[in-house]
């Protein structure tokens, strides 16, 4: 076994023009909605590269109340179309048996003048058997995003999805989400704004609803990026149910190179509720990432 490195120059030029080839789809959508031309419904997307990834991962902990976990995914992807799977399998240390699951989604992209939509259909089933007998949950559900440009640096994007999950009762679950970008300059830096709220409800007796404030801001220089995230979720806005918050602030900086990266991150939760009283949570991390596209160019 041996690895080819003279095949890199032509990959890094291989991923340089396709990261070229999506800003110049992209630009070309965009100058097509400021002239209103209407695009055709289902080939607005179609002169977009065949995409494929897989990752697999494992999570171990030494402590006695965290899970260890075992997940792999895959997906798909040409001309917008995409599919994508999973499965995964975690355990506690203290605590017989497994809760095991899978996942699949099958996405679409549609256009509509200047709105771009992306519709997709789901299931999921999981397999529950730390507390002794056997328990399934299976989840079906569908959605529906909607983006478009409001002005010059702004865009707006809607998004729906209703799932209907049976676990001995049928429950139908309702999500909304709505978030606004807005593209701003500070000197070299390139930046992004992106305020948004979610809103979840639940079918049943006491039909819960749930609500979620989001804040993201994104800068951009160059090899760097930063990215901070602020978000206030409220557990029980309506109905009846347990009433909490949970308070999530997250920092995450990359510096990338042209065949490797380096990223930093940080998050610190504060979750209040009736039942557990409160409790925070600190998680720090280091990333490093090595590219090794077209592995099998590499090896001979």
């Amino acid at each position: 076994m041996k690895f080819r490195v003279d095949l890199l120059p032509e990959i890094n030029a291989s991923l340089a023009e396709q990261r070229r080839r999506e800003a110049m789809y992209d630009a070309r959508r965009r100058a097509a909605a400021a002239r209103m031309i209407r695009q055709p419904i289902l080939s607005a997307n179609a002169d977009m590269p065949f995409t494929y990834s897989f990752s697999a991962s494992e999570e171990g902990s030494d402590n006695r109340y965290s899970r260890d976990q075992i997940e792999a995914r895959g997906n798909v992807s040409v001309a917008g179309y995409m599919v994508e799977a999973s499965l995964a399998e975690s355990s506690y240390a203290t605590i017989s048996g497994s809760n095991r699951s899978s996942k699949l989604r099958v996405e679409a992209p549609f256009t509509l003048g200047p709105i771009r939509l992306t519709t997709g259909v789901g299931t999921y089933s999981v397999r529950d058997t730390t507390a002794g007998a056997a328990a399934r949950r299976i989840g079906h559900g569908i959605d529906l995003k909607m983006a478009a440009s409001i002005a010059d640096n702004v865009d707006g994007e809607l998004s729906g999805k209703v799932e209907r999950v049976k676990n001995g009762a049928t429950t139908i679950n309702s999500i909304a989400s709505g978030t606004l970008h807005y593209r701003f300059g500070v000197g070299e830096w390139q930046g992004r704004l992106s305020p948004g709220v979610d809103v979840s409800q639940s079918s049943g007796p006491s039909t819960p609803a749930s609500m979620a404030v989001r804040l993201g801001v994104a800068m951009t220089r160059g090899p760097q990026n930063l990215e901070l995230s602020q978000r206030l979720y409220r557990q029980q806005i309506a109905g009846t149910g347990i009433v909490g918050e949970d308070h999530q602030t997250a920092v995450n900086y990359r510096y990338t190179w042209p065949r490797s990266s380096i990223g930093l991150r940080g998050s610190h939760t504060t979750n209040i509720n009736d039942e557990s009283g409160r409790s925070e949570n600190w998680q720090l991390g280091a990333v490093w990432t090595l590219k090794l596209d077209a592995l099998a160019d590499y090896l001979q």
